[in-house]
Formats: C-alpha cells, structure tokens, sequence
C-alpha cells in the first residue's frame, strides 16, 4: 500500500516559509491557543518528577517553547493507502488535535481508537527520564477510506543538550539492583539531539530496507 498524507511542518526556532498570510496567521492562531495547554502540562509534570527525586521546576526549565514543533498532516481519503506505522514520539509529550479518528494508540496489548479531538501521548525523553515510569505512546495512524482528515501535531522536547538519562533518584527508587542495572542499559546518557538523530537514523536505515525489498519483489 501507498503512503498518502500531505504535510507541513512549524519549527518555532526557525522562520518558517509560509504559503500565505493567511495560512500563517492561522498556525500561528492556533500555537497560541496551545500555549496555555502546555504549560499546563509542563507545570504537572514538575510536579510528578519532582516527587521522583528530579530536581524542582526539571521540565519547565529545559524544555524551551522555540525548541517545539508543530507539524500539520492532512490525510486524503483514498483506497489501499497505508497511513503511518506505529512508533513513538521522540519528544517529551506530544499533544494532537485531529479532526476525526484515526489515530491508534497501544494500550497494553490491545489497539485502541480514541474518539476525543485532542490527545496527549508520552514520549520517549519522558520514558527515559522517568526509567520506564512513564511509557512511551507507541501509536500508529490509518488512512480513511470515505473522508478527509487533518491533524495538528505539536512535539514537546527536551533543549537539544538535555540527558535523558534517569537521574540517581530515580535510579535508586527501583526495587531490585537488577532493575537498576536493566534501567541503566535501556536508558544510558544520551542527549535530546542525539537521540533524535539516532531515530532519525534509525528510521532512514528500515526506509532503505523496505524499499530494497520492494524493488526485489517487483523484479522477481
């Protein structure tokens, strides 16, 4: 199946090129709007770390509004199109508003559809800091068949020089040495850029991968 989705993406840190004013003053209508919705969150999550032993005020101080993105997807309705296979966010939270379901998330080892046009999803950064407290949204999306749909994706990270690494409290907090152990692997030092390069990376390498295979079953 073919990938059908149009996207367009907001880089708060950069200046973006805009397809109109009108267009423009719409995404940013909308940024706006989400602000409050954010801090919000980040002011929680303060407070939910802070009761793990990081340090006060952690996701409010390291996790900048100009480091954000805001990427708009818009999904024509189209036959046999694949949507978006599943993974996670590589962010801190992602927050979407969609404007019709579609998006599954993994919730144990069921799919599951939310039907609410604004969905909160943990990523991996708050994974790692939290030493698997915290889960990662591991989510997909599926293309409709009989009408359009949109979603406006914001992704919260950490400043790009952040370790994601579980701090010592929260380390020291696990029950058994060989739940610390296991942590330490799973989540070693790696910056918030690194690890989205190393995603990114990653992600590219199976791109290649798949398209090999399908050339090879073409010509087969």
């Amino acid at each position: 199946a073919t990938q059908h989705v149009e996207a367009f993406e907001v880089r708060l840190c950069d200046d973006t090129a805009y397809p109109s004013a009108a267009f423009e003053q719409s995404a940013l209508r909308y940024l706006s709007s989400l602000s409050p919705v954010v801090s919000l969150i980040k002011r929680v999550l303060d407070r939910v770390l802070e009761a793990q032993g990081i340090e006060t005020g952690f996701v409010s101080r390291h996790s900048t509004k100009a480091n954000a993105l805001l990427r708009m997807l818009y999904y024509p309705p189209v036959e046999n199109a694949s949507g978006i296979s599943e993974h996670t966010d590589y962010e801190l939270f992602t927050i979407i508003y969609q404007t019709r379901p579609g998006l599954d998330v993994l919730v144990g080892d069921t799919w599951t559809t939310p039907t609410a046009r604004l969905v909160l999803l943990v990523g991996d950064a708050l994974e790692s800091l939290t030493a698997g407290g915290f889960g990662a949204a591991r989510h997909r999306v599926t293309c409709p068949k009989d009408a359009a749909r949109s979603s406006l994706v914001f992704f919260q990270p950490l400043d790009d020089s952040v370790s994601l690494a579980p701090p010592v409290d929260v380390l020291t907090a696990l029950s058994t040495r060989a739940a610390r152990r296991r942590a330490k692997r799973a989540y070693p030092h790696k910056t918030q850029l690194d690890h989205v390069a190393d995603r990114d990376a990653s992600a590219l390498r199976r791109a290649k991968d798949l398209g090999a295979k399908r050339r090879q079953r073409r010509q087969s």
